[in-house]
């Protein structure tokens, strides 16, 4: 995945590029949901991971409550 190399290489907003193409294909795609929150985090671009992983809990993803949890009730 593109998304996922640009994030190993801290290019976060080329990886969030893809990631969001990556939904816009399938809105359920939880592994981009993820990894563009990591993204949104490391350019500290709380607010945004924060609704990426809000969207996972609703998808039940229990990781994602716990980060929520850590990140976004402070």
């Amino acid at each position: 995945n593109k998304g996922t190399n640009y994030a190993q290489k801290q290019k976060y907003n080329l990886a969030i590029e893809q990631f969001n193409f990556c939904i816009s294909a399938d809105t359920l795609d939880i592994d981009s949901y993820y990894n563009r929150a990591f993204c949104y985090y490391k350019l500290n671009m709380v607010k945004e991971a924060c609704l990426d992983w809000e969207y996972l809990m609703k998808l039940e993803q229990s990781a994602a409550t716990k980060i929520f949890q850590e990140n976004c009730n402070k």
